[in-house]
């Protein structure tokens, strides 16, 4: 069981999803999140939330 103290400070920053597609994965997550922050050819990020982000990847072959 975790310490009640430790469970209400834990706090999610960032979230990495490995993806295969990034350009329909981007047209999805755009029309929830908006334009993301940053994108280049392999890595999307969006602000999901005020201290969160999300970035898409593709694997790293």
């Amino acid at each position: 069981m975790i310490n009640t103290n430790l469970k209400n400070s834990i706090t999610i920053h960032h979230i990495v999803f490995t993806i295969m597609d990034l350009s329909e994965t981007e047209i999805f997550y755009t029309k929830i999140f908006g334009q993301p922050l940053y994108s280049n050819e392999s890595t999307s990020v969006y602000q999901v939330a005020a201290d969160c982000r999300a970035a898409l990847a593709m694997p790293w072959l």
